[in-house]
């Protein structure tokens, strides 16, 4: 090789090494503990919070922005093809034509029902609840986050009820659980470890029920913009995750907001069987 072609061939792997870095990954996240903790003593230590961290570290290839924003506004800005990407989204049809899904990357007890005590008692509401019966029967009404999905099967079953389904547009889960606290809706689908953080002294004024034909356990997916960018970054995450996974750093990560009740053989069970694989 001539001593010109030599540094042609020098500069261009300089300029394509410089280009690549430059390259930049635009995270969206939202107040949600104990998920992201953004404010607060615990602030960056929700579970999501650190996995976000250990997945970035693997990625350095890239420069890391982190944007606090709302779902829909993170859906918006990936459906519009910027460089965005999102650690906790459930994968739907109709997302699937606009987002580029991971491995699963987070797995958690499943949705359950928040509502009170009183209300709970009064309705003899026990495991295993039906809320079409709570809209049917007894025109309870739900507070939603927009453009949060719940699971493809209560996504389907809130649009069938929209005059009993206030949504909520907000960047923080804080303002979400105070319209509830104001008794602007009868119930809430959220997550225990969730509803415990932000329920605070009042958690036991509430109960957290399952809901009939959801899974025990739920999986959720990075999702950046299906775009030829979106896609080679996914596919580098992907790398990262089939190592990160098997880590005990990323259970201990993923666990750490879990009571001793929730950490039993079955969650084990399910992160080894099915949350590895997929």
């Amino acid at each position: 090789m001539s001593i010109v072609r030599y540094y042609l061939l020098l500069a261009f792997l300089l300029i394509s090494k410089i280009s690549h870095s430059s390259e930049r990954i635009t995270w969206y996240i939202n107040h949600s503990p104990p998920a992201y903790i953004l404010t607060g003593q615990n602030k960056g230590q929700g579970y999501v919070d650190r996995i976000l961290k250990l997945v970035i570290d693997k990625l350095p290839q890239y420069q890391h922005q982190i944007i606090s924003a709302t779902t829909a506004r993170a859906l918006h800005d990936m459906r519009s093809g910027k460089q965005a990407c999102n650690m906790t989204m459930f994968k739907t049809a109709e997302r699937e034509n606009s987002i580029e899904f991971s491995l699963s990357s987070l797995m958690s007890p499943s949705l359950h029902l928040i509502i009170s005590k009183t209300q709970a008692n009064t309705l003899k509401l026990k495991s295993n609840v039906e809320l079409k019966e709570l809209f049917d029967k007894y025109q309870l009404t739900a507070i939603l986050m927009q453009k949060r999905s719940y699971t493809p099967k209560l996504d389907a079953l809130f649009k069938r009820y929209p005059h009993l389904v206030h949504q909520r547009s907000t960047i923080s889960y804080d303002d979400y659980y105070d319209m509830f606290l104001k008794d602007r809706g009868d119930f809430l689908i959220d997550y225990p470890a969730i509803a415990n953080y932000l329920l605070t002294d009042k958690a036991s004024d509430y109960v957290f029920l399952p809901i009939n034909g959801l899974k025990k356990y739920e999986l959720a997916y990075i999702g950046c913009s299906k775009t030829p960018f979106g896609k080679k970054v996914i596919t580098e995450i992907n790398t990262v995750l089939n190592d990160l996974k098997k880590s005990d750093v990323y259970q201990q990560a993923m666990s750490s907001w879990l009571t001793e009740k929730e950490l039993n053989n079955d969650y084990y069970r399910f992160y080894k069987e099915t949350f590895l694989t997929r």
